[in-house]
């Protein structure tokens, strides 16, 4: 599958000059471009991807273990490839910001997605798992503030737990780790009420996963449709082995993308890295995959009019497993 070449984008517009506003953060619109490049931006260069530490970050965020998911006799082990954050994680996660992989040319992706797809229908199938799907994340994310002419660019940091039922019922905890971002919390959702649901089931043939993909995050946004959606299913499903091959497959007929070997989480899992980029250059979108077709990360960075490249999202897979049930 070709998809379409993104539109072009309509030029930047001007913040106002008002005394202080502060930016919606990434999970509520995108990121506001302003005609005066923030003078506490210095230090994110594009080679290294470097980023300054945020105000709001903290440098002591352990992560407890994920204790909400029951053990029950009614059903099997959850699938190999997850992992647990735990309070002996690596120094590197309770660091302000993870490492994003650097990006350069890159390679065309398609015949390393090819492999992997063979790779993974190869595999032996799942065992059985139970019921509700869980998802374990942690996630920085850019929150700016706004006092023109200066932007202060700030990050969010919080963790999530996440189950999914098959009716599209579940229930989202929130742990908030930085001063500022979304608010800590447990919201439950009746059935058909949890966001970020796809069609299901989800179609373990790759076209047709492909235009049920389609009715979440459009094609018409551009080839980083692709790697925005498998790593948007992964927020609130465990998909089989044939699904997750179908994913990749998705992902390998999709002009583009681009391979730039390997990276290393910040749990030290190490993944493929696949790449993106749009918005005339501007913006990166990054995803690590495991040997088994599963996110370890994925990553959105943005360049400003300075050249620079900043943050605007890094989400860490800490798990993927299955429930008894929701939390």
């Amino acid at each position: 599958m070709s998809t379409p070449t993104p539109p072009a984008q309509s030029s930047a517009t001007t913040a106002p000059a008002t005394a202080q506003h502060r930016a919606a953060p990434w999970w509520r619109i995108p990121a506001v471009a302003v005609a005066v490049v923030a003078v506490l931006l210095a230090g994110a260069g594009a080679a290294g991807l470097a980023h300054p530490p945020g105000r709001g970050a903290t440098t002591t965020m352990a992560i407890q273990p994920a204790a909400r998911i029951p053990a029950s006799p009614r059903c099997g082990a959850t699938v190999a490839g997850s992992a647990t954050i735990t309070a002996a994680a690596p120094a590197a996660l309770r660091a302000n910001l993870p490492t994003v992989p650097v990006i350069g040319d890159g390679q065309p992706a398609r015949p390393v997605l090819a492999a992997l797809t063979a790779r993974i229908a190869a595999a032996p199938p799942d065992q059985a798992g139970c019921p509700v799907a869980y998802v374990r994340l942690r996630i920085w994310a850019a929150d700016d503030t706004i006092t023109p002419p200066v932007i202060t660019r700030d990050v969010v940091v919080y963790d999530q737990d996440r189950w999914r039922a098959a009716d599209d019922s579940g229930r989202i905890t929130t742990t908030r780790l930085s001063a500022t971002g979304p608010a800590s919390g447990t919201t439950d959702y009746g059935p058909g009420q949890l966001p970020d649901t796809f069609p299901a089931p989800m179609s373990s043939d790759p076209p047709i996963l492909a235009s049920e993909l389609n009715a979440v995050n459009p094609w018409s946004d551009g080839h980083r449709a692709a790697i925005h959606d498998l790593a948007d299913v992964y927020l609130s499903y465990h998909p089989d082995r044939a699904v997750r091959a179908a994913l990749v497959q998705v992902l390998a007929d999709t002009d583009d993308l681009t391979t730039h070997g390997t990276a290393t989480d910040p749990l030290g899992r190490t993944g493929t890295v696949i790449a993106v980029t749009s918005d005339a250059g501007a913006t990166r979108d990054i995803l690590i995959l495991n040997d088994d077709g599963w996110p370890l990360a994925y990553t959105q960075t943005r360049q400003d009019r300075a050249g620079l490249w900043h943050l605007a999202e890094y989400r860490l897979f800490a798990q993927n497993a299955t429930s008894a049930t929701v939390g």
